[in-house]
Formats: structure tokens, C-alpha cells, sequence
């Protein structure tokens, strides 16, 4: 005697076409959710296009970029531990007090803030006294380097270092 598996060549016919249209469904429910997404939100957006000081930076010579690098460096690491751990303490002190102090809380973030400003502030001084100390020939191949990059920045873009257009496909600025 032959075994059984219990169900007939049509049973398995139909549990194959349930399985078969259970599995589309789940694909197009799949397929739907990314379309949905992607209609509602949008394309990803375009990475914006890197800063003038940074493009003003790349096109320093290697020995002054890596001069201000490192004085950079030396001042924000001098006691790098310990300002950080004194602006977490801070900044959670505020957020801990009882009551709740939002001006307090704002002089903290402000206090920090302004602690970065003044290390970017000291790399941009440094930054012109080299320019200044170039002669003109220097500064001429600086600017020919800057070109360059912001040449490089808008290509990799496609719209431009400031674009034709705007994120989402409107008129740039009119004059």
C-alpha cells in the first residue's frame, strides 16, 4: 500500500495558489509602503555643498593647513577632558534644577556656544594672517585653487555650488 499524505493533487493545487497569492500581496503591501514613503517625503536630498571656509581651507598649502591644524588642536585639546566633563555637568545641573530654569539652561548651551565661536574665530584669524602674508602671485594661485574646488563641489552637486535651483526643484534667489 502506498502512504498518503493526506491531501489530493487538487488540495495542494489550492494551497500552492493561496501561498502564491499570499506572498504578492505581501510583496505589493511591501512595494506600496516604500512608494507611500517615498512619495510623501521626498527623494533623499542632495548633501549641501561644503561650506566657503572649508573650501578656503582645502585650497591652503598643506604646510599652513597642517600649521593651523595643529594649533587648532593644542588649544581645544589643552584641558579638553575636563571642559567636557564641566559642560555635561553643567548642562545637566540646569536640566536638573528644581524648578526648571529655561534661562539657565539657555546661558549654559549659550556658554558652550560661544567656546566653539571663539576656536573657530581664532582658526579664521589665523587663517587671514597667512592670506596676508602671501604675496600676490600666492594669493593669485590660492584663488585658482579655490576656484577649482568649488568647481569640483558644484559638478559632484550637479546644481551648482549655489544652485540653479533649490532642494526641491523651485527658481534659486531672483535678483
Amino acid at each position: 500500500m502506498a502512504e498518503t499524505t493526506g491531501l489530493t493533487k487538487r488540495q495542494r493545487r489550492m494551497w500552492l495558489r493561496i501561498l502564491v497569492i499570499v506572498s504578492l500581496t505581501l510583496n505589493l503591501l511591501f512595494i506600496g509602503l516604500v512608494a507611500g514613503t517615498f512619495a510623501r517625503v521626498g527623494p533623499p536630498m542632495p548633501p549641501p555643498p561644503p561650506s566657503v571656509g572649508a573650501a578656503m581651507f582645502k585650497a591652503m598649502p598643506p604646510d599652513d593647513r597642517k600649521e593651523i591644524r595643529e594649533r587648532m588642536r593644542g588649544t581645544r585639546d589643552m584641558h579638553r577632558d575636563e571642559r567636557h566633563a564641566s559642560e555635561a555637568e553643567a548642562v545637566l545641573a540646569a536640566l536638573s534644577a528644581e524648578p526648571f530654569d529655561a534661562e539657565a539652561l539657555r546661558q549654559v548651551v549659550l556658554s558652550q556656544a560661544q567656546s566653539r565661536f571663539e576656536e573657530i574665530s581664532a582658526a579664521q584669524s589665523d587663517w587671514v594672517d597667512r592670506v596676508a602674508g602671501m604675496s600676490d602671485s600666492e594669493r593669485q594661485a590660492f584663488v585658482g585653487r579655490m576656484q577649482q574646488i568649488i568647481a569640483e563641489a558644484a559638478k559632484k552637486r550637479s546644481k551648482g555650488w549655489f544652485g540653479d535651483k533649490d532642494r526641491h526643484g523651485d527658481e534659486g534667489p531672483r535678483d
